[in-house]
This record gives structure tokens, sequence and C-alpha cells, in this order.
């Protein structure tokens, strides 16, 4: 998968608001109250548009009932740092004035004049967060494909390529996000609209080096959801010579038996009939196994400084079930054990198998990302 380092973008919003010059035109002929509530209703999105021959990016600004507002965009998210209000006809935000040329429950559109040029933005309806759709939540998934256009030029990286899409992401209930590629990551994941996420961290290829980056999600007819950004490549802000890359990533949900691919399990304990064992000589603790789906091979090391990798070819043993998942393992040239996994999640690993008449429980973990 191509790997590109995310940067700030240029943040449109309050740039034009830093420089805009109060509107001579008087618009007081409204009702403060109502407006005010119809701008609190719901959060609104001004869309893709060009500035200064450079297309800035959709940004949600939400109007609290605090006084404060909260804007997020594909590279910063900021909260109660801007103050608003209507007055005398005119939104005011942090002392700037904008004329409202139009409200209504689904239309915004401001105005400011500045230098004698006036500049117009329209915002449209966006859902809140309560109206976020909950179909991600709770589930796992894991990329498929990823699109990325850069300078005109789009390049499409699809699993069928042989890319290698290991990664698992799971987006829990608590605003957390649990991700694996080799290792275990953790991000924080919050809801700015109906169709916004905002993540705060760092982890998995998916997400590397993009802290603090938001996302528009959606859900095609498919199931799969994808999750699109934009971010700078090379230089911090944007500018017509920079480089901007447009990246949308398509996710599906994975089966149980997507978890074996993927993280790098290390063995922690191994029991026999249910007693732990304080070693096992034919597989010592902190032994890693990546199983390999394209290979369809485990790549065994007894460490991470051993360089040497074992090869262990592994194929199911039937269609997988989530009640009942076998694999075949050849853990000697002329030798095929069948193990059955006894727990299996993001993080977990458990499989078991017969040795000598004894049951024998190999259990994994991936272990954590640490920054």
């Amino acid at each position: 998968m191509k790997k590109s380092q995310i940067c700030l973008l240029f943040f449109v919003f309050f740039t034009f608001f830093s420089c805009s010059k109060d509107d001579d035109s008087e618009n007081t002929n409204i009702d403060e109250l109502a407006y005010a509530e119809l701008l609190e209703s719901h959060p609104w999105k001004l869309d893709y548009q060009l500035l200064n021959a450079v297309e800035e990016d959709p940004y949600i600004i939400k109007f609290m009932n605090n006084g404060f507002i909260e804007v997020a965009d594909f590279s910063e998210w900021s909260k109660n740092e801007e103050e608003w209000e209507i007055k005398d006809g005119k939104l005011i935000i942090d002392g700037m004035s904008l004329s409202i040329e139009t409200l209504t429950s689904t239309n915004l559109v401001l105005s400011v004049t500045d230098d004698g040029t006036s500049y117009s933005y329209t915002f449209k309806e966006e859902g809140d967060a309560d109206a976020f759709p909950q179909y991600i939540v709770g589930k796992i998934y894991r990329p498929v494909s990823v699109t990325e256009t850069e300078g005109g030029v789009t390049e499409v990286f699809e699993i069928e390529d042989g890319h290698d899409f290991t990664e698992k992401i799971w987006f829990e209930e608590n605003n957390t996000m649990t991700v694996t590629d080799t290792m275990l990551h953790y991000l924080s994941w919050s809801k700015i609209s109906e169709s916004f996420i905002f993540l705060e961290g760092q982890g998995g290829d998916l997400f590397e080096e993009r802290e603090n980056a938001g996302y528009e999600i959606s859900l095609e007819s498919t199931g799969d959801i994808t999750l699109k950004t934009c971010y700078m490549y090379k230089e911090s802000v944007k500018s017509s010579e920079s480089s901007l890359i447009e990246a949308t990533a398509v996710l599906r949900e994975c089966n149980l038996w997507d978890y074996l691919n993927g993280p790098d399990w290390v063995l922690w304990e191994v029991d026999k009939n249910d007693e732990a064992l304080t070693e096992f000589s034919d597989m010592p603790l902190g032994t890693i196994w990546f199983f390999n789906s394209y290979t369809n091979m485990i790549e065994e090391r007894t460490s991470y400084s051993d360089a040497d990798t074992e090869y262990l070819p592994w194929k199911f043993t039937e269609e997988p079930k989530e009640e009942n998942i076998r694999v075949d393992i050849t853990v000697e040239p002329e030798e095929v054990k069948t193990f059955k996994m006894m727990k299996g999640n993001i993080a977990e690993l458990e499989l078991s198998t017969e040795i000598d008449g004894d049951t024998y429980t190999f259990k994994f973990r991936v272990e954590d990302y640490v920054k």
C-alpha cells in the first residue's frame, strides 16, 4: 500500500474570518432568537470550493448553544475557541461581522466584504451526531482497496492485486478504535456529524502518521463503508505549489477467521490439559506466528530479534464456520496437526490441538504498539 506523510491543511474558515471587515449593509429585520435556534439545530457543511485557485476542503461547523463554535475538517478539530452570536442582524464570530444572506433549516449563505471584494459562502444542512449511522459501531473491518488521487493522477490499490491489506479496524462503542497491522494500536474517534468522524491518536498502516485527522464516512449498497480524507504531501500549507492527495479507503466487515491474517501473534502461554506450562521446548514462549494468506504459510520466529524464519504451510480444514474453525498446520515435514480455534478476536487467539493424547492450547496475543 502506498504510504504518504500527512501534514496539516490550510484552515480556510478562520483565514477568511480573520481578514474580513464589517459589511456596511444592514439586515436587522430578522428574528434573532429564531435565527440562533436554526444555527444551533444541526451542523453545517461548507462543501468543496475554489478559493484563490486552490480547492479547499469541506468542513463542518457547529454553532453550540454555549456561545462557542466547533469546526472540523480533514486536519483539525477546534472546540470552544471562537465565540458567536446574532447581533444587529449580523452573525458575529469572535468579533468579526458577517451578513446572513440566507438562513433556512437546510441552507446558510454568509457574505463578507474585504478590500471592496465580496465573498459568499454557502453551507448545507449536515445531520448531527445523534443521527450518525450506528452500522459501524461494534464491528470490525478490513481495508479491501485504497484510491489515491494526486495531481489529477489516480491510483487504485486492491487486495486482489496482492497488496497487503491485513489491517483490522474495530470501532468500539466507547469512542475508542482498536487497530491491528502487525501490532495493536489504539485511537479515539468522535462523531462530528452524521457523515463525518475525527480520529485522534496514531496507529496502523491506514492511519500511519495521520494524527488528528477527519474522515468523511459513507455506507455503500454492498455493506462496505468508505473513509475519505485529504492531506498534503511535502508542504504543510496548502497552496497551488503543494501536492494535495485525496484518499478513499473501502472497508469490509471481517469474518471471524479474518483475524488470523495480519498481526504478529506472540505466544504468551501454553496449557497442557488446562494447566499452564512453565516451558514448552517445541515452541518457546515469545514465539511469533504470522499467518500469510497469500503464501498460505505461517512465518515463525522465536523472537523479534531472531533473523531466521521457519515457514509452516497452513490451510483451513474446511470452510470456516463461526462455531468451528479448524486449521491444518504442517509442524514437521511429514506431520500435519489440526488446530481448533478456541478463542479469536482482534487481539487474542487461542488454538488447541492433540499431542500424544494430551490437549495443548496455545495462547497468542498481538503486541501493543507503544509510540
